[in-house]
């Protein structure tokens, strides 16, 4: 990474005026944890063309953080929209709470399987916030700010990751409902933990080959440890389970849900979650549930360099290729850690939680 940090900085040096290359030397930068310059030169990707083909024109002036003459905000309307996946809506609307403390009213713009999930957000419940559905009535809003510029605006640094605990949530009628569904999933369970699966992500992605799996390649897993296996899976990856051998069983919890918030009270139920880099993944940590993330190599600029942490969710542990497309090897070591995991009870499971907030 350092070799190709100096390659991009030669090549913006040599072309100043390329978008693209401000925008690739900015995700090594993030990647590498210089997020003061990676994330001024992140907004490069509003004149990337791989990014943004037809970016979003607003009459209303964009927010960089202050309200009118430099003052705090008064009451005006920030439109925080939402402008690429799920997952990154997931991350960065964690920010309507600090553009709430700044005098603002944020107006969290999302994905229509992201709007009731949004509700869930504090800022939203105490009425500090509304949420909107993109494409839908036009709202009212004095300024607006990409949910992704937020990190730039508020001068976000690997210290700095707002995070005051769960920021997303479930409703309790909905989980009531999801353990009524899913609590006795197959007639010889007795106990255990229960944890939920996504392996594979959104397949208009371009790099979603890389970060996705098949759910066979799951089947060493799914074999050795005796676990109450949940599926988070949504869409054509779903009809996978239909595959499934007679010796592996596996709960279509998900491809019938209709958004996020379903999922989230699913979520709510289970022990732990194990995902490949979905926006499950980042549901999971929004919630403080404990997630494994499975990660190619190379991963996303998002979850950094060999660390097995990352601060935009505590408890979540990374789980990194070591060779690119070797998925065999991350498995077991998976294997070996919720081996462990499905021996114990609720209750030392409970702890072990604690303990791994704590580290």
């Amino acid at each position: 990474m350092e070799e190709a940090l100096r390659a991009q900085e030669s090549a913006v040096e040599r072309d100043p005026g390329s978008a693209g290359a401000e925008y690739n030397l900015a995700l090594t930068q993030l990647r590498l944890g210089d997020w003061e310059r990676g994330w001024a030169g992140y907004e490069a990707r509003w004149r990337f063309r791989e990014v943004h083909r037809r970016p979003r024109k607003f009459t209303r002036p964009r927010w960089n953080g202050e309200g009118w003459n430099g003052e705090e905000l008064d009451g005006e309307r920030v439109l925080l929209h939402a402008e690429q996946g799920l997952g990154d809506t997931i991350q960065f609307c964690r920010y309507a709470a600090l553009v709430a403390a700044r005098g603002g009213v944020p107006v969290l713009e999302v994905q229509p399987a992201a709007e009731r999930l949004m509700r869930s957000l504090a800022v939203v419940r105490a009425g500090l916030a509304e949420t909107a559905v993109m494409d839908a009535n036009a709202v009212e809003f004095d300024c607006e700010c990409p949910m992704m510029s937020l990190p730039a605006v508020f001068g976000t640094t690997v210290e700095t990751v707002p995070w005051a605990g769960a920021y997303l949530g479930a409703d309790e009628k909905l989980v009531s409902e999801k353990r009524r569904q899913f609590g006795a999933m197959r007639a010889d369970a007795q106990g255990g933990i229960r944890v939920g699966l996504a392996w594979a992500g959104n397949p208009k992605y371009k790099a979603d080959a890389a970060r996705s799996m098949r759910l066979k390649t799951l089947l060493p897993l799914l074999r050795a440890v005796d676990a109450h296996w949940i599926s988070l899976q949504k869409g054509e990856a779903a009809e996978q389970l239909a595959s499934l051998p007679e010796d592996v069983f596996v709960v279509d919890g998900s491809s019938g849900e209709r958004d996020l918030a379903e999922t989230a009270a699913l979520i709510a139920t289970l022990d732990l979650v194990i995902t490949t880099d979905t926006c499950i993944a980042h549901l999971a940590g929004a919630m403080r549930k404990p997630v494994w993330i499975l990660l190619p190599h190379p991963s996303d600029w998002r979850w950094m360099e060999v660390s097995e942490r990352t601060p935009w969710y505590p408890t979540a542990r990374l789980f990194r290729q070591r060779t690119a497309g070797d998925w065999a090897e991350v498995l077991e070591r998976v294997i070996g850690q919720v081996g462990e995991l499905a021996s114990w009870q609720v209750g030392e499971l409970a702890s072990w939680q604690v303990s791994e907030l704590a580290s």
